[in-house]
């Protein structure tokens, strides 16, 4: 894994033997891990999900590690979790990462092949993660600066996202082609980008855009985008 990569795991499984040796395989890795011996033990711990993934046992008492992940997505777990199951817990766990929002299961590994398959899942699992993450922060980078924007600037990037060209946009703003070149040069600084088709990728992808490309799209930019017929510049 490279150095962007999360590398914090913690693993909630009630058989002290299967725990220690799970915690054994991630740190080999180079994963920072903390173990728990049951979902009680996790949950009573405040900093339990500070961490980019989970490895729940499916089959735990009290509480097992499919009530638990359930508990975790009602309080808005945007982690990764990965079941770790027996053979027979199988279908349960299929069945939990279609409906409870888990990303992996895996069999308990019994023999080394099992056991590198494993490490191979959670790496997979960990490498998506961080992507995830970095998606994640590249789209609230580019709405807090899409907040920053004069109104102008805003009508002009309505525009521009439509697929009108500089012209098209200064007849329909009724302001000089230079200031549609003026405002647009800005906008493309301010969003750190050198393309227009970059530049409306990131809108797009920041999640402003009420309505998809070709329906003549809507930006949610905490304003409303209104179009004036004066000169202004």
């Amino acid at each position: 894994m490279n150095q962007k990569t999360p590398k914090i795991v913690h693993v909630v499984d009630d058989d002290p033997n299967d725990l220690i040796l799970t915690c054994r395989w991630l740190e080999e890795l180079g994963i920072e891990t903390r173990g728990y011996g049951g979902a009680q033990k996790f949950l009573a711990d405040p900093e339990s999900r500070c961490c980019d993934c989970l490895v729940l046992d499916v089959c735990m008492p009290h509480l097992n590690g499919l009530e638990l992940q359930k508990q975790l997505v009602a309080e808005g777990w945007s982690g990764a979790t990965i079941f770790l199951t027996g053979l027979n817990d199988a279908p349960s766990a299929v069945s939990a990462v279609k409906e409870l929002g888990a990303v992996d299961y895996v069999l308990k590994p019994e023999t080394d092949d099992h056991m590198q398959e494993f490490k191979k899942r959670v790496l997979a699992t960990l490498e998506k993660q961080a992507a995830r993450t970095l998606e994640t922060e590249s789209r609230r980078h580019t709405a807090e600066h899409l907040a920053t924007l004069s109104q102008r600037e805003r009508e002009i990037l309505q525009l521009i996202v439509q697929g009108l060209l500089n012209k098209q946009i200064a007849e329909q703003l009724h302001i000089s082609t230079r200031t549609v070149e003026f405002h647009r040069a800005k906008i493309m600084r301010r969003l750190e980008v050198n393309s227009a088709a970059t530049l409306v990728r990131l809108v797009v992808q920041s999640g402003v855009l009420e309505q998809p490309l070709g329906r003549v799209p809507q930006l949610n930019l905490g304003h409303p985008v209104e179009i004036r017929g004066d000169k202004r510049h």
